[in-house]
Formats: C-alpha cells, structure tokens, sequence
C-alpha cells in the first residue's frame, strides 16, 4: 500500500496555464496550498499527473462527507485524500507509484521512470543479443569442424581416384616400333 503524498506523480495545478507544478513537501504533509511566494496562482486540490485517481472528486467526496468548512480551507479534505492508503495503480495498466524526489515535477518522475525502463530493455537486449552471438560461434565453430572433414575425405577420395585411374602402375612412355612396316620417308 502507497500513499499519493509519497509519491512523484503528486502534481498541483496552475490557474492561468493549467500547468502542472511540483506538490512541494509542506503540502504532502499538511494538505495545506503553498504560499504564494513559491506557488502564485495554483490550485489547493491535488491531481494525480498520470491519472490513476480522480483526486479532485474524492477531494470533493470527502468534503460532501463532512461539514461544510466556512473558512473556505480545505487542507484537511486534501489531506485526508493524499493520504490515504491506496493500490496503485488500480487497473495495472497505467503508471503507478514512483517514489518521490524533491524538486523533480511529474513530468520529470515520468522521464526518470522512462529512462530507467528504456535502460532496462537495452540491458535485456544487449544481454539476448550476447547470448546468441555465443549460440552462432558454436554453431558455427561446428559448421567449420564439418567444412574441413570434407574438405579432407575429398581430396582423399581425389588422390585414390587418381592412382586407380592409372591403373595402379606408374606411367612410362615407351616408343614402340612400326608394327605395320611402313617407313615414312623424309623429304629433303
């Protein structure tokens, strides 16, 4: 179990840009909106920036729940929700918790969880790739053992055909006579 007020996915939106800024420690403590010295212009409520929980509708559950605050601070509503125990992520198919680090903004959590998991395919990767380059240098060490087998019965089998092709005798040139008589004269 997790808590979203430990977690790096914990985001607070800007008013003017809804862009999606760092949830910074004293509010993962207290729920309370940062001061306006740090976080102009950013809402109180807490957002989840990959969207496993609606964190604004249980911020806003959890204040039908209770009696309405006058003040119009809902720190405890936002306190309650960011820590609140949870699975994470609920359906498994999206990014879940990441272990928050202080001054990365979520998006920044997401790069560093890409990064790590792009590294860890490139290591499985070289890994297989490894493994069957070893796979190909034993096969093909045992390709060459055959190659040369061969390569050595044929020219056994070329030397052996050669000496029964001539009769298994040396060869001698002998200049036999006319049998037939006949003289070839030589013209002057």
């Amino acid at each position: 179990m997790v808590k979203c007020s430990e977690c790096g996915f914990l985001a607070l939106r800007k008013w003017g840009n809804s862009q999606l800024v760092e949830a910074i420690k004293d509010y993962r403590e207290s729920g309370q909106k940062p001061l306006p010295i740090y976080y102009r212009d950013v809402d109180s409520c807490p957002i989840c920036f990959v969207m496993a929980y609606d964190l604004v509708s249980e911020v806003e559950e959890s204040a039908k729940q209770r009696l309405p605050n006058e003040s119009g601070d809902w720190s405890g509503y936002n306190k309650i929700v960011i820590q609140k125990d949870r699975e994470c992520p609920p359906d498994n198919k999206s990014f879940g918790f990441t272990e928050y680090q202080q001054g990365f903004t979520p998006k920044e959590h997401r790069e560093m969880l890409d990064r790590k998991a792009m590294l860890e395919w490139q290591a499985a990767r070289e890994r297989e790739d490894k493994g069957f380059r070893e796979r190909e240098r034993i096969s093909n060490k045992r390709y060459r053992i055959i190659e040369l087998v061969l390569v050595v019965i044929t020219i056994i089998v070329v030397i052996v055909a050669a000496f029964i092709e001539r009769g298994g005798q040396p060869t001698i040139n002998i200049i036999t006579p006319n049998p037939s008589g006949v003289t070839i004269e030589q013209q002057p």
